[in-house]
């Protein structure tokens, strides 16, 4: 988490000091917005590499799946369980 978050904050940053310049126009904030809208992406995509890079920072081979009571939300009238996604705890944090 800390790599990723390293890297967010870092972009974010460096963003928001170019929008907050005085003399800016349109374009460079539309050119500075959609860049982010990528890096989110991007981000989205490699989330192996920083799953690798948390893994040997701290010395965990895989995730904990925690063993709390199962939220169960209140069913509609002709609504069944058959539908609700069950995730992996991967999948869960990604």
């Amino acid at each position: 988490m800390v790599s990723v978050w390293s890297d967010v904050l870092e972009r974010l940053n460096v963003t928001s000091k170019k929008l907050q310049e005085v003399k800016i126009d349109l374009k460079t904030v539309l050119s500075l917005y959609n860049s982010l809208i990528k890096y989110s992406e991007e981000l989205r995509n490699n989330f192996d590499l920083y799953e690798k890079k948390g893994f040997e920072k701290c010395g965990i081979k895989e995730y904990k799946d925690i063993s709390n009571r199962k939220k169960k939300r209140k069913l509609a009238f002709g609504e069944t369980r058959d539908a609700e996604a069950k995730l992996t705890p991967r999948d869960k944090f990604r």
